[in-house]
């Protein structure tokens, strides 16, 4: 496949894990976007992204923020897909009055 044509996270509930004791939770939902970019000859780059479980939303929300800001560097368009309160997540960084917290480096 030639250069992907866009880049997925998912985003997890409340408990924020992507996998747990083997379970991977987004594991029909990562096929099924990856099988219906395929069919239209397209690759796709799905990540899940790891959030502190039971977090505030805003804190889990930078979280986010920080992961695609440090990943979606190559100018592909950008998917956010919540579960539960991993969409409160999403809305809040695609919010432009959103003021996350930063940290420090």
């Amino acid at each position: 496949m030639a250069e992907p044509a866009a880049r997925i996270y998912l985003i997890p509930g409340m408990f924020g894990f992507g996998t747990l004791a083997g379970f991977d939770y987004f594991v029909h939902m990562r096929r099924e976007l990856t099988e219906r970019y395929r069919a239209r000859g397209e690759d796709v780059v799905i990540e899940v992204v790891p959030t502190p479980p039971t977090s505030s939303i805003r804190y889990r929300a930078a979280m986010l923020a920080e992961q695609v800001s440090a990943h979606a560097t190559d100018g592909l368009p950008i998917h956010l897909i919540g579960h539960s309160t991993g969409g409160l997540d999403a809305r809040l960084v695609l919010s432009p009055t959103t003021n996350l917290p930063v940290r420090d480096e």
